[in-house]
């Protein structure tokens, strides 16, 4: 979304390559280091990981258009809800992730994980502005968060009967109601949909073969 919302001369200098196969094969892991994506590779082999860090350097590289607001405490914000979807929202569906499968599942640390996340929505819920972005009137880094946090949440939640997390939470509701009318959101959401697709089909042939998979 931060390459996206800086414009196509961005977009050109970049190049986008998808992890081949599970995360925690070792050629994985020695090409991205310690097996994390998103991983940010330069030309003179400098890496860069993390989200956040890597959001902050794009929007530093190309300052136009800005992704921070303009005011220095709707940028103390932005961070904050970027912290509280990271670790409130996105960490507890990391568990999820790895306990998708009914078979397999530990129940305790499912119902930990959605305590935890319910929680997390509740914080986004209480500081999330009501004019239909994140923080202020235009994108920012908050929304290159917050969107595919609740985006994943809304279609792994299936797999555990859970509720929707936006229900009686009517400013994450609103929020998600106008977001999707962005170009850059209306422009990720259909590759998320088509990449998590693609990852699914791709854990059901492992399995089947007896190989690892990537989660999806």
């Amino acid at each position: 979304m931060a390459i996206y919302a800086k414009g196509d001369a961005l977009e050109r200098q970049v190049e986008f390559m998808a992890p081949a196969g599970s995360l925690n094969r070792p050629i994985f892991t020695q090409q991205y280091r310690f097996g994390r994506v998103p991983t940010l590779w330069f030309d003179d082999g400098t890496i860069l990981q993390e989200s956040e860090a890597i959001m902050e350097f794009i929007d530093e590289l190309v300052p136009d258009p800005p992704l921070k607001p303009d005011d220095i405490l709707d940028r103390a914000r932005m961070r904050m809800i970027v912290r509280l979807a990271d670790d409130g929202i996105v960490g507890p569906l990391k568990v999820l992730f790895v306990n998708r499968d009914p078979q397999r599942r530990d129940a305790t640390a499912v119902a930990r994980a959605l305590e935890s996340m319910a929680d997390g929505f509740d914080r986004v819920e209480h500081y999330l502005d009501d004019g239909g972005f994140a923080v202020g009137d235009r994108l920012t880094l908050a929304d290159c968060t917050l969107v595919p946090a609740i985006w994943l949440v809304e279609d792994f939640r299936r797999f555990f009967a859970a509720d929707s997390p936006l229900e009686r939470r009517p400013k994450c509701a609103f929020y998600w109601s106008r977001i999707p009318q962005h170009p850059v959101v209306r422009r990720i959401i259909p590759e998320m949909r088509a990449h998590l697709d693609a990852a699914r089909a791709a854990r059901i042939a492992a399995q089947e073969s007896g190989q690892d998979a990537a989660p999806g």
